[in-house]
């Protein structure tokens, strides 16, 4: 009886949501002149309840899956879930009308490893310079409407002399990958007595900065800094527009945080029967799991303490509405340390109904902590230790949200008001709005459009229904 009133009650909120939509689409003149930016001001909730959705369906497991896949709640609080409706029936819309093939797919190795070091290579091969270890601390607006110069400091010195002869990559198994911290053989200062993290919008590491001057250094800039870091790299900009600051103070971002676990069960000995998946509205804060057990195939274990199951687990950070400043050097630490809290918090009260046969047999919430992978042989709870845990925080790493009625202060890429500045990243005005790689490619090619004519068309576009 239980089965078939849950399946009635799955059923009747499907059919009641799709009516909805069928309703609020025509009401509002969605599929024509309006589009979707006519109703970009309004969060989705509140427009399937404006055309007369029941309250269950506000909250079904499929609205929610929505929500919590983008971290869709205001300074991290799961009950100030905050979604445009345009943007979300654009992106619903092209991810259950449009795919190919599979809903979705996983990389066979980790996404810097399998997408970013390919492009490296190739743009390399192809005579592009890249300078690793520099920091953008000015962008320098001049009288003519065009960036006069730019500040950068320059971290550390390469031995090889010329800075754009560094070597990123070490090779594991036979692939190139990044690797969790700098070949200090490449570079002049000696390594330092703790590790260090160079691209943190918090590290203390000082190096020499210099400008970089229009027409001696380049003649156009892009810049892929997201908005939250403007008042520190590029404060001269804001100062002269009201439109940066709008993209500042006015696009929300939220902080989130993850963790990598390593089972030695497989997943089907965790309990978990349905095949690999991509889960999300599950309990809150790591509400979305990515099995990523193909990864482990890539990664380096001794022959008999290889994983069986590998599991990521995402979801919002609590969080004020902006990050403190780069003086505030013990922020990330604080930040991970609380990402660990509630990482350990989630392994001793939620992980028994995802992973029912790795619960404990003491607790059946609770993990039982020697299926957790730990080297060093932690007891009980001190094998958390050995698994990763982030906290992604701080104006760099803050993720963008597509809150109803921020869509216009986001700029475009050619909408800088300087004829050689150019925006590119996934918090631009890119038609797509959610924060991804996608967004980030779009906003990749409107840029490369926008300065050379090409690609003509961006395929894949939406801007509207």
């Amino acid at each position: 009886m239980g089965r078939r009133f849950l399946m009635a009650n799955r059923l009747l909120v499907t059919i009641d949501f799709q009516c909805t939509v069928m309703i609020g689409l025509l009401r509002d003149d969605v599929l024509g002149a309006a589009g979707v930016g006519g109703i970009e001001h309004i969060e989705f909730r509140d427009w399937l309840r404006e055309h007369g959705a029941m309250e269950r369906t506000l909250y079904a497991p499929f609205v929610a899956t929505w929500y919590d896949a983008v971290a869709a709640c205001l300074d991290g609080d799961p009950d100030r879930g905050n979604l445009a409706a345009g943007v979300s029936l654009m992106s619903i819309a092209k991810s259950m009308l449009t795919y190919k093939g599979h809903f979705s797919y996983q990389m066979r190795s980790e996404s810097g490893d399998t997408l970013i070091a390919p492009l490296f290579e190739c743009l390399r091969r192809r005579g592009v310079k890249m300078r690793f270890f520099h920091r953008v601390w000015d962008v320098v607006p001049g009288d003519d409407h065009e960036i006069e110069e730019i500040v950068v400091e320059r971290q550390v010195d390469l031995k090889s002399g010329d800075p754009d002869s560094y070597q990123p990559f070490i090779t594991v198994k036979g692939m190139k990958v990044w690797p969790n911290e700098p070949d200090w053989k490449q570079i002049v200062q000696p390594p330092p007595s703790e590790p260090v993290d160079l691209e943190s919008f918090y590290t203390t590491w000082r190096g020499e900065k210099y400008p970089m001057r229009k027409g001696v250094d380049f003649d156009v800039a892009i810049l892929a800094i997201p908005p939250r870091a403007f008042p520190t790299y590029c404060s001269g900009l804001l100062e002269r527009s009201e439109a940066w600051r709008d993209q500042v103070q006015k696009v929300p971002t939220v902080e989130t945080q993850s963790i990598r676990l390593w089972f030695s069960p497989s997943l089907e000995e965790l309990g978990w029967t349905l095949g690999a998946p991509v889960l999300s509205a599950y309990a809150r804060p790591f509400s979305t799991w990515e099995d990523n057990s193909q990864l482990v195939d890539v990664e380096t274990w001794p022959p008999d303490e290889m994983p069986g199951a590998m599991a990521t687990l995402f979801g919002p950070l609590p969080c004020q509405p902006f990050s403190p400043g780069h003086e505030d050097s013990g922020y990330p630490a604080r930040r991970l340390k609380q990402a660990q809290a509630n990482a350990l918090r989630f392994m001793q009260e939620q992980t028994g109904p995802l992973w029912p046969a790795a619960a404990s047999l003491e607790d059946p919430l609770c993990v039982d902590w020697p299926k957790l992978i730990d080297l060093q042989n932690g007891v009980g709870a001190e094998r958390m230790e050995a698994q990763y845990v982030r906290a992604n925080c701080g104006p760099i790493q803050r993720y963008t949200m597509a809150v109803a009625d921020t869509a216009q202060y986001r700029l475009a890429t050619d909408e800088t008001g300087y004829a050689n500045l150019y925006l590119a990243g996934d918090w631009i005005q890119n038609h797509f709005l959610i924060g991804s790689v996608e967004g980030a490619i779009m906003a990749g090619l409107q840029a490369s459009q926008a300065i050379s004519g090409y690609p003509e068309r961006i395929y894949g576009e939406i801007s509207s229904l």
